[in-house]
């Protein structure tokens, strides 16, 4: 699974979760990818409040991958 495929199901769960959050999970699927983005890093507590823990778990994980690989390749230059 993606980052981008947890936001998805964070966002469809939030559209039950009273009418900011709705309002919100509206707005995501509205989006181009780069509001997306920002919805996701403007409202962090709000799309984490409607995971799962195992969605949590895997997200933190694709974090560190993507930054162990962008070290990586920082020292390859």
């Amino acid at each position: 699974m993606s980052n981008f495929d947890i936001y998805i199901k964070s966002a469809h769960r939030m559209a039950d979760g009273g009418s900011f959050a709705s309002c919100i999970s509206e707005a995501f699927f509205y989006a181009d990818s780069k509001n997306v983005q920002r919805l996701v890093e403007a409202f962090p507590e709000l799309f984490d409040r409607f995971m799962t823990q195992d969605e949590r778990d895997e997200l933190r994980a694709l974090k560190a991958i993507e930054q162990a690989n962008r070290l990586l390749k920082l020292l390859e230059v």
